[in-house]
């Protein structure tokens, strides 16, 4: 369910308006990177008003969820995230992201994975510089995802309610 859910979620957002708009603010100076910052820009306003979005869930309790659920599982975790996760969980990468301190220390580590070297980091300004714009555009994806997402979990829900409740019984339904 999980990886359907993102497959729709990603889906939606590549071929919104918002976000391409979004992203030809950054494409000027970024180039073909405008589309990793920008997955990393979404990251920042989405911690900035994380209770908002997640329908009432803080950016605390849910951070504090997802150490939970790795910290339990440390042992199984899959390599990069195994050697990562220490030093992620340490320094709070997740809550980190709610400030653009956060965003230039993540975007500088993500530089230094890409083949040409990028200083990413050097795109926080926007965060600055075009701050509104980059919030309109954010809450506009971000209202039309939750009326678009809403509905299918509706729906799923419904439908798993149905999948656990009893069948009639025959002579119900000859009533």
């Amino acid at each position: 369910d999980g990886i359907i859910r993102h497959r729709r979620v990603d889906a939606f957002t590549d071929s919104h308006p918002s976000v391409a708009a979004f992203r030809r603010v950054l494409f000027p100076e970024l180039g073909h990177n405008a589309r990793v910052v920008s997955d990393v820009f979404y990251d920042h306003f989405l911690a900035c008003d994380f209770e908002r979005w997640s329908g009432g869930t803080t950016l605390d309790d849910f951070v504090a969820g997802v150490y939970t659920v790795l910290d339990d599982h440390a042992h199984v975790l899959p390599g990069r995230l195994a050697l990562v996760y220490p030093f992620m969980r340490r320094d709070d990468w997740l809550r980190s992201y709610r400030n653009v301190e956060g965003i230039y220390t993540a975007l500088f580590h993500l530089s230094k994975r890409l083949s040409r070297r990028p200083h990413l980091e050097q795109a926080t300004h926007f965060l600055t510089d075009r701050r509104g714009e980059l919030g309109a555009r954010f809450e506009e994806l971000f209202v039309d995802l939750v009326a678009y997402i809403r509905p299918q979990d509706d729906a799923q829900f419904t439908e798993n309610t149905l999948d656990i409740s009893p069948s009639p019984s025959p002579s119900s339904s000859r009533q």
